[in-house]
């Protein structure tokens, strides 16, 4: 569901403090000037426009400094589920998911869509919510799109184990199990997972399940104790132990105030 959207024009002195309690994904595009964006410690320069589509997660809290007067728009939104997969971008060197956008065909439908859902639903049109949801959908798909052309090729074998995990993430699931599912040996699997990845399989499988978790928090009304069982965990003391190493906080709070990861 698209929830807002907005065009900013911004001048060089510009400065805003988001909290860490909206409950949404927000998307960044700047078309011209700079600023300086932190997130946590991290810190980086946005300075080329339609370089950089930025995506904050829910519960992120940033800063902003303006560096050089310019213009960006944003829409903020809540995804149905059967778009979570679009949404796994490669995080930036300042710590929120980004994509960059070549110069191509693609990259143009990609900020053509924003764009188009943007004018949409400032607009009058009758339909405009469904319009403008539509062409965010299609911003989107067309993300997932380049992230998926960007990204390095993985190995089958790996490939099968990474969609296991998605598919089975609240199953017991074991390096035997998944090196097996990837026609792999143990000790070859894991080597190969992690290079291919940048995450042990372990690893890997628990922050699919912490971030099932965060969905059930910020959606349902669900115990804690329950929301555990349900994203694989067969302890609510070990998941919650997880929870706030991962997220900064234990996850009865992160529910009354989402905040960033420490």
């Amino acid at each position: 569901m698209l929830v807002g959207t907005g065009r900013h024009l911004y001048p060089a002195d510009h400065a805003f403090d988001r909290q860490g309690d909206l409950a949404c994904f927000t998307l960044e595009l700047t078309y011209s000037g700079a600023m300086l964006r932190r997130c946590g410690r991290r810190r980086r320069f946005r300075v080329q426009p339609n370089d950089t589509l930025l995506l904050t997660p829910p519960g992120t809290a940033y800063s902003l400094r303006g560096q050089r007067s310019g213009i960006e728009i944003w829409l903020v939104f809540t995804p149905r589920p059967e778009f979570e997969d679009c949404l796994r971008w490669p995080v930036g060197s300042f710590g929120v998911p980004e994509l960059r956008l070549p110069p191509s065909p693609l990259g143009r439908q990609i900020t053509q869509a924003f764009e188009e859902a943007h004018q949409v639903l400032t607009s009058r049109l009758p339909r405009r919510q469904l319009l403008a949801e539509n062409a965010l959908e299609r911003l989107l798909l067309l993300s997932a799109q380049l992230r998926d052309e960007a990204a390095p090729p993985r190995a089958e074998g790996i490939q099968r184990a990474v969609s296991v995990i998605h598919e089975r993430f609240a199953s017991p699931l074991s390096i035997a199990a998944l090196a097996a599912a990837a026609g792999l040996s143990a000790s070859r699997f894991a080597h190969l997972f992690r290079q291919q990845t940048g995450a042990s399989p372990m690893r890997y499988l628990e922050g699919v399940r912490l971030e099932q978790a965060q969905a059930h928090l910020l959606r349902t009304d669900l115990p804690v104790k329950e929301i555990a069982a349900l994203v694989g965990f067969d302890s609510a003391f070990y998941f919650s132990t997880r929870f706030r190493r991962c997220f900064g906080c234990p996850p009865r709070a992160w529910r009354r105030h989402p905040a960033p990861p420490a």
